[in-house]
């Protein structure tokens, strides 16, 4: 018997049932949940450390002068490779976040930054970089209020999306793939319920079947009204 794959799913949804992310987030975890074993972390209500002065000094200590550390030391890095082990143990990483001021939010960053550990995420030898998470899949779902794209001419000013993928190129991750809604502060909802019905949720319908080996029907509802997107 195959075993289910370890899905880690990091959400930042400070709206709870009202975030238009998480409403999409749980399209997939719905469809998923009996296929995988899956742990959450909610950053709006267990914020991750910062770097500060004193963990950084600890952390280049440890990570890049191989130098033993305190006790006092390892504590301030405790919850730092706490999400680390977390990310290094599981197969499949769901990253769930709306987009703010055209970029990650503070809270997912300050994960990304906890987990990104130079000796586990990635490394360099005399050749240079060398990434280790080969084994990791990345799903990425956001939203955000405006439509960034080459009509609009402000396709770069996405952060989001230059910044979330190349991170995890970096690590290693074998697959990145990004499901978007944009737009919902500027469109007609009847606009936004389309592109999250037959854009979205088909793109995480795809992801339930490749990543899990769901077979069975999984229901979408395709809006058929005529709409220009």
């Amino acid at each position: 018997m195959t075993a289910k794959p370890k899905t880690l799913l990091v959400e930042y949804a400070p709206r709870g049932d009202k975030s238009r992310t998480k409403q999409l987030r749980t399209h997939l975890t719905d469809m998923i949940k009996d296929y995988s074993e899956l742990t959450e972390i909610n950053l709006g209500t267990h914020l991750p450390p910062l770097m500060d002065n004193t963990t950084i000094q600890a952390y280049y200590k440890r990570n890049y002068n191989g130098e033993t550390l305190t006790p006092e030391e390892r504590q301030k890095l405790l919850k730092f490779d706490t999400y680390r082990d977390q990310l290094m143990n599981n197969d499949i990483l769901i990253l769930s976040t709306p987009l703010y001021n055209f970029g990650m939010p503070a809270p997912m960053k300050a994960w990304i930054d906890a987990v990104m550990q130079r000796g586990y995420a990635y490394t360099t030898d005399e050749q240079g970089h060398v990434p280790l998470l080969q084994h990791l899949r990345v799903c990425l779902i956001y939203t955000s209020g405006i439509i960034y794209d080459q009509i609009n001419e402000n396709e770069s000013w996405n952060g989001l999306v230059a910044e979330g993928a190349r991170l995890f190129e970096y690590m290693g991750a074998r697959k990145v793939r990004m499901v978007e809604v944009e737009g919902v502060d500027m469109l007609e909802e009847r606009f936004v319920r389309f592109r999250t019905e037959n854009i979205a949720k088909i793109k995480l319908n795809d992801i339930a079947k490749q990543w899990y080996g769901i077979e069975e029907e999984l229901n979408t509802t395709i809006i058929s009204d005529q709409l220009y997107l």
